[in-house]
């Protein structure tokens, strides 16, 4: 019987030593997780804009930490009413089908910064595009709304996405402003680049 005692007092040292352990490697994975699901939707989005020929973002809400698909669309008129000519009124939407349906983070994983690098030419333009593209007929997106705008010809914002969870470990995902692919930085770029581009 104090032999059987003696093996459980073991098993439970070891356990308690290898807790911490456990829950650090978890929210590693959760991370990781978490940063291809972005990348994933992103493509998604980036897909969608040149197959449909229009406008797409990957659009973050900061205030629950959801991120969905939304598309530039013509809104529908009764062109009865008025005989004007007017140019079509245009809104963002959100696309509603199952590969693009909205998203959460984890509640171990919060959204650090998204927007453009460091260059400040580089923020100029993408501040300046996002002046020209949102017209008159487009709202205005609420302060706890981001996004990255991926346009027909497959190319997109300058954007930085940065993920960290809650014992600080991070993911910085960079998109290509060519190209409109994402790609995860090395933890060598990612240090170099929190250096002038702190993320809370």
């Amino acid at each position: 019987m104090a032999e059987l005692l003696v093996v459980l007092v073991m098993i439970a040292i070891l356990a308690g030593m290898a807790m911490p352990s456990f829950v650090s490697s978890w929210r590693e994975e959760r991370l990781r997780s978490t940063t291809r699901n972005v990348i994933s939707m992103m493509r998604l989005a980036r897909s969608r804009a040149v197959n449909e020929a229009h406008p797409t973002r990957l659009t973050f809400d900061k205030a629950d930490g959801r991120y969905f698909v939304t598309e530039l669309v013509e809104q529908d008129e009764d062109l009865s009413v008025s005989v004007d000519v007017r140019p079509p009124q245009r809104d963002w939407e959100v696309v509603r089908t199952y590969v693009t349906r909205e998203r959460a983070l984890p509640e171990e994983v919060r959204l650090t910064y998204i927007g453009p690098g460091p260059d400040q030419t580089q923020a100029e333009r993408v501040q300046e595009r996002r002046r020209g593209t949102a017209g008159e007929s487009e709202s205005e997106p609420p302060e706890n709304i981001e996004y990255i705008e991926f346009n027909p010809d497959g190319t997109a914002e300058p954007t930085y996405v940065g993920l960290a969870n809650t014992v600080d470990s991070r993911t910085v995902v960079e998109v290509d402003e060519v190209t409109g692919g994402p790609v995860v930085l090395s933890p060598e770029d990612m240090e170099r680049l929190l250096q002038i581009l702190p993320m809370p």
